[in-house]
């Protein structure tokens, strides 16, 4: 909404003025260029790690962490970098003349770029395949070389892309720092850079975050790649074991850190849930996340070692959080039948950002990269640079089926009653929502769970975008009429994210049916319905149903305006091996 952009950019404005800095000219650059330190940031979802390195060389460099107490560690990498400014005292800020900023984010996606066969001295064509891939309106990327290139052919490299709000979002969230950032780089780059300097032809990078772990096959030969991200992190095996035992996060996590708590992997190679090792309330309590690691690792390995020929991985390398739960990288080794893994510290991936090739999203980034009250800023030759045109910017594309035709709106005209043009045109915005919305539900009815997630997630990621673009043209009445509009009741629920969450935490084998708003009475509190069915009938697949149902309660996105989920009925259909269930969500 434009009262929002203009909210963030006067408080940017602000920052920018009480250090001294005036947007829009030369002073800018002047004032970014008057420090001396060099800062690298590594951001996360649970923590920060930082080095400020002084030009003379008889200064040392200061390293500093945090949080230091894991159960106050926020859970998106805005807050962290927040936490992180905040530890740092004016007079370092000051002293800062470059920023390299260290992303890990899972929204941050790799892919081939010898397969897509896109040519990186056409940014625009790289920029529009990476936003088509991530469903977004526009993106950034970046590409590192990786992979054996003969003479006649171009050089094989990897994408790596984001969206662009959300690299935007990293650089406001720097405030007065924003325009001293030299560089933004996605952490999983690192590991990659590491890779394809070894022997070993097919190796494997495991990104472990909070919340989330991204693995990343790679072949250093063709250049290919495959990525998978689950929603499991060290926080998440952390809250599941302080549930399970009854103690404090803190507690939980010096439990995970100091004990051999992991079952034996064995047991999941063989898919054999009665052994011994997994007996234990605390290894049947883990048991469930470390499922969704195995099995992103097995579909890792089939698609990518055998489907595509390039052989199972020899090497693996891995972020410093494995570490926070012993045995975890030995765990992982042996599902990969790697001999070990190889743990990059924080020291490590500053030091590889220093002798490779980084990838640099600022450089695949469109020119009105930043806006800064009415300054627009590109990224060229290394730095953020004000642009010389001040002019408006070109409205960006819309997904609004009527954009296209301006002359046939401005024909309609407005008139004294009935419908107007605005009103055409957000009643039209209605109905490719809605469409979008039927098209999403009817994939989840006709496919798998786990084959459909990611045209799914695109799909409602679609129009939970075209929602917020009706909600920003209704800030702004167009007509008398519009102002009879009242907001929506707190029991409405917004279904797009709702549905994305549903997908997001599909257990594999489950079939969703069908999803429904609850009763019209208005004496119900059912909001949200859900009916599909399991294969099998064993105890496996109400143990799914039920995960599932775990998976949704611990999901704040799903459960905003929400009170509690639950599985009113189970059946079984005569003559069928499947387990039917009804799930309700109440308000």
């Amino acid at each position: 909404m434009q009262v929002g952009v203009d909210i963030i950019q006067n408080f940017i404005s602000r920052a920018f003025s009480a250090d001294g800095l005036r947007i829009g000219g030369t002073e800018a650059a002047e004032e970014t260029a008057s420090g001396t330190d060099q800062l690298c940031l590594i951001i996360t979802d649970q923590n920060w790690f930082s080095r400020i390195s002084a030009t003379s060389q008889d200064a040392e460099s200061v390293t500093s962490s945090g949080p230091g107490d894991a159960a106050e560690a926020s859970l998106d990498q805005l807050a962290i970098i927040q936490d992180a400014l905040a530890a740092m005292s004016p007079s370092q800020q000051r002293a800062i003349r470059c920023v390299h900023l260290i992303i890990a984010d899972p929204t941050i996606e790799a892919f081939d770029n010898r397969l897509t066969r896109l040519r990186h001295d056409d940014p625009q064509k790289v920029r529009e395949f990476a936003a088509q891939q991530l469903g977004a309106e526009e993106s950034a990327f970046a590409l590192v070389p990786f992979g054996e290139s003969s003479n006649e052919e171009q050089t094989r490299e990897i994408v790596f892309s984001t969206g662009i709000d959300t690299l935007r979002r990293y650089l406001i969230e720097m405030g007065q720092l924003s325009l001293r950032i030299t560089e933004v780089v996605p952490r999983l780059s690192l590991l990659i850079q590491r890779l394809s300097r070894s022997q070993d032809t097919t190796s494997c990078a495991i990104d472990i975050g909070g919340h989330t772990t991204t693995i990343l096959f790679a072949n250093r030969v063709s250049g290919a790649v495959f990525q998978q991200t689950v929603r499991v992190g060290t926080q998440t095996l952390r809250q599941i074991l302080s549930d399970e035992m009854g103690v404090s996060p803190e507690e939980a996590q010096e439990a995970l850190t100091n004990r051999s708590l992991l079952p034996d992997p064995q047991a999941f190679l063989e898919q054999d849930f009665s052994n011994p090792t997994l007996s234990t309330g605390t290894a049947q309590a883990l048991r469930a996340p470390l499922l969704k690691i195995y099995h992103a690792l097995q579909e890792g390995l089939e698609f990518f070692a055998f489907q595509r020929l390039h052989g199972k991985p020899t090497l693996a390398v891995a972020t410093p959080e494995i570490d926070q739960i012993r045995g975890l990288a030995n765990w992982i080794s042996a599902i990969l039948g790697v001999g070990g893994i190889s743990v990059l510290s924080n020291d490590d991936l500053i030091t590889e950002l220093a002798t490779g090739q980084s990838a640099n999203l600022l450089a695949g980034a469109p020119k009105s990269l930043l806006t800064i009250g009415d300054q627009t800023y590109r990224f060229e030759k290394g730095q953020l640079t004000a642009n010389q045109s001040t002019a408006t910017p070109k409205k960006a594309k819309t997904t609004d089926p009527f954009s296209s035709a301006p002359d046939l709106m401005s024909l309609l005209g407005s008139r004294t009653s009935g419908f107007d043009a605005e009103s055409i045109k957000q009643v039209g915005a209605f109905a490719a929502l809605l469409a979008s919305i039927v098209f999403g539900l009817w994939q989840l009815s006709y496919a798998p769970a786990q084959g459909s997630m990611r045209s799914a997630l695109n799909i409602y990621q679609q129009a939970e975008n075209q929602a917020k673009k009706i909600t920003a043209d209704r800030e702004t009445p167009v007509s008398p009429q519009a102002n009879e509009f009242q907001p929506a009741s707190s029991s409405t629920v917004v279904w797009a994210p709702k549905i994305v969450s549903i997908a997001q935490h599909s257990i594999d084998g489950m079939w969703i049916t069908s999803i429904s708003g609850g009763a019209q009475d208005s004496r119900t509190d059912r909001a949200i319905e859900i009916s599909g069915f399991v294969r099998n009938q064993d105890e496996q697949a109400l143990a799914a149903i039920n995960q599932f149902v775990r998976r949704l309660k611990s999901d704040e996105t799903f459960m905003d305006g929400l009170s509690d989920v639950k599985v009113i009925r189970t059946s079984n259909s005569e003559g069928s091996p499947d387990l039917n269930f009804l799930i309700v969500a109440r308000r």
